[in-house]
This record gives structure tokens, sequence and C-alpha cells, in this order.
């Protein structure tokens, strides 16, 4: 069984390093994209089992990225998990109409990141 994939999809450097540090004593391939544009590009590509999708980028921001993934007959089992900053309801119901399969928000918790990627690939957070 090949190692589940997953994308880390921020404009902040900082937080994608963050993120793939949670990860490093998973058995799972860590992509990472740093615009809405290359998420898609990379998704069609590589077909990760899971996403973490940054809610604020420049050009397409994280909501429309969710809408599209989970738009594309391909991709729409994906699951998305929104990382927003704040939370805020408005934040929360963007996320959930762009059809988000879950919500963190920043600075992104570890165990609440690991509990997220457990609930969507139980076997990728052997850590």
């Amino acid at each position: 069984m090949s190692p589940p994939r997953i994308l880390l999809v921020d404009d902040v450097k900082l937080f994608l390093e963050l993120e793939k540090s949670y990860l490093h004593l998973s058995h799972s391939v860590v992509l990472t994209a740093a615009t809405g544009e290359e998420a898609l590009e990379t998704a069609r590509r590589e077909r990760p089992d899971l996403i973490f999708l940054d809610l604020y980028m420049p050009g397409m921001d994280g909501a429309a990225c969710c809408s599209i993934l989970k738009g594309d007959p391909d991709l729409s089992a994906i699951p998305v998990v929104m990382v927003t900053t704040g939370g805020r309801s408005e934040e929360v119901a963007q996320c959930r109409a762009a059809g988000c399969d879950g919500l963190l928000t920043k600075p992104v918790d570890r165990v609440a990141f690991l509990e997220m990627v457990a609930r969507f690939i139980p076997s990728g957070t052997r850590c």
C-alpha cells in the first residue's frame, strides 16, 4: 500500500514548514503549494489523499480553490481542511459554503492538526 499523500497549501512559508514538521514522523508524502492555482495543478497531477488549504492567499483564495476542487468530479472526493486566521463566523461560513470537510485555525495546533489527519486518513498519523 502506498503512503498517503497530503497537500499543504499556504502562501506563508513559515506555516507550510510548521505543518510539514507535524508530519515528519508520519508515513506520508507531503506535497506543498503556495497559491490556489498551484494547489489545483498539484491536486490534478498528484491526486492527494488530503488537502490543508489556507483561506487567505493572494490571487485565488482558498475558498475559491476549494469550490473548484469540490466541483471537479475527479477531485471532489478529496477531503479539504480549510485553515483560517481567526475562525470568525464569516470565515467559517465562507469555508463551509465552499464545501470544505473540516476547519482549523492558525496558529495550527499540532494535536488538532494530527487529529484532523487521522480523521481523514486513519493510517496517516503513525507518529
